[in-house]
């Protein structure tokens, strides 16, 4: 006969095929269920992401205080999915290196002014460049459409294709015959398979 075929499928949601048990009903499809994360459980992955992290884990950590315990237990009531958890203790620590980074800029700003002399004008904007590289990772970093320009050409095209469905629900087949037709009118060769 034909030979088995596995399809794997990750969920947006914890609960997501007692939501929908039609397939598992019919028999079409088993499920290997991931049981929610719990509030300890998701401390300790947020203690382990700070732990991780060093220097910048820890002031990340006291930064966020009182607020990620208020998160962890919300997403423990809700979801127990720890990936928004993930989101927030990456994104902190983030901050807690930029900002690391910004003072010792400026603490370099500040000795560099105090020690110029009059006959070498140019040390103190020399040594503002740091800074101003700092500044603009940091805005690179809140925005998060620069990283589409990062991607692969096919990648790109395929999140057009996605990007262009009028429901969240989109059929395979859809997306397969948008992403053919945006590469037909880029007059490239598709690489992700050939069609």
């Amino acid at each position: 006969g034909a030979p088995a075929l596995a399809l794997v499928a990750i969920a947006n949601a914890v609960d997501l095929l007692q939501r929908t048990p039609v397939p598992l009903e019919r028999g079409l499809c088993r499920a290997l269920l991931f049981e929610p994360y719990g509030i300890e459980q998701l401390r300790s992955i947020g203690q382990e992401l700070f732990a991780v992290a060093g220097g910048d884990g820890a002031r990340a950590s006291a930064s966020l205080g009182k607020s990620l315990e208020v998160c962890v237990r919300k997403l423990a009531r809700r979801s127990g999915d720890c990936r928004p958890l993930k989101r927030l203790c990456e994104q902190a620590v983030r901050e807690a290196h930029v900002d690391t980074a910004l003072a010792a800029a400026a603490a370099s700003l500040s000795d560099a002014s105090s020690t110029s002399t009059s006959s070498d004008p140019s040390t103190p904007e020399k040594a503002a460049q740091p800074l101003r590289r700092l500044t603009a990772m940091h805005e690179a970093q809140a925005d998060p459409l620069r990283a589409v320009a990062e991607l692969p050409l096919d990648q790109q095209v395929l999140l057009c294709a996605l990007s262009g469905a009028r429901s969240e629900a989109v059929r395979f087949s859809d997306v397969w015959n948008r992403y053919k037709e945006l590469y037909g009118r880029l007059k490239q060769p598709m690489t992700l398979a050939s069609g």
